[in-house]
């Protein structure tokens, strides 16, 4: 589950034209389908994409759906300031 929330990321990160070593941040509501995955392997997820952590929020006012195994879910990522 890991390696597709990666490639998920992957790809929004290319739609959203940022840099091969741009780092992010990445936001899940906590509602989220596949959250405790995610969790437990976050610092691999937080590795491979250049991201900082993930945080958890009540609701995602701007995000992008991402599709993992038919489940659609909410995924906020944005370049690090």
């Amino acid at each position: 589950m890991a390696r597709e929330f990666i490639n998920r990321v992957q790809n929004l990160r290319k739609d959203k034209d940022f840099e091969l070593t741009d780092k992010i941040n990445i936001q899940l509501t906590e509602d989220s389908p596949f959250l405790q995955d995610i969790l437990s392997n976050q610092d691999y997820i937080s590795a491979e994409v250049l991201s900082d952590g993930i945080k958890i929020v009540a609701s995602l006012s701007n995000f992008d759906e991402v599709e993992i195994d038919e489940v659609k879910f909410k995924v906020f990522v944005e370049k690090n300031n």
